[in-house]
């Protein structure tokens, strides 16, 4: 495996907003910047509409800039800054949501 595209839920699976879905991608160290990213997001984009998906939303590492470049390059825009809400090898992260709306 390659790495992997998920869909989540967003809030918890409550019922008002099972318009929005909140997306997940990893590629192995290996396979970024080859446009595998990038493919699959525009794939998510396009099929999001056919599983009742509105708006698509996604949390990354504020210091995670190739990912945050990518998700704006597809039209995402900033949407929240949470500082200090994730802890990763003993260091505290700030998350960014970023989203956007799919016509």
């Amino acid at each position: 495996m390659i790495g992997y595209l998920g869909w989540h839920h967003f809030m918890n699976e409550r019922p008002g907003y099972f318009i929005t879905a909140d997306i997940a991608i990893y590629l192995r160290p290996e396979y970024q910047g080859k446009k595998l990213g990038s493919y699959l997001l525009r794939e998510a984009i396009a099929h999001a509409p056919a599983l009742g998906v509105e708006t698509i939303a996604v949390t990354i590492f504020a210091s995670n800039k190739a990912s945050i470049r990518l998700f704006e390059s597809h039209g995402f825009e900033h949407w929240a800054r949470m500082p200090r809400v994730a802890r990763l090898e003993h260091l505290e992260r700030d998350l960014v949501m970023l989203g956007r709306r799919v016509d």
